[in-house]
């Protein structure tokens, strides 16, 4: 990957953030089932970014 900030220009690996945080869905889950399980759905996937920047560079969804 090459980070698009123009001020960066790093080549290399992508960082890997996941979208939703697991201790929330937890909490949803054991107060409510249904709001957990509808966060767990949408926030699935990940986000990339770079490593020196810390610019989002996509999405995997």
């Amino acid at each position: 990957m090459i980070c698009p900030n123009p001020n960066c220009g790093y080549e290399g690996r992508s960082r890997k953030r996941a979208r939703g945080s697991l201790l929330i869905g937890l909490i949803l889950c054991s107060f409510f089932l249904l709001p957990g399980i509808l966060y767990f759905m949408l926030m699935s996937g990940y986000r990339y970014y770079c490593p020196c920047c810390d610019m989002q560079i996509a999405v995997d969804n």
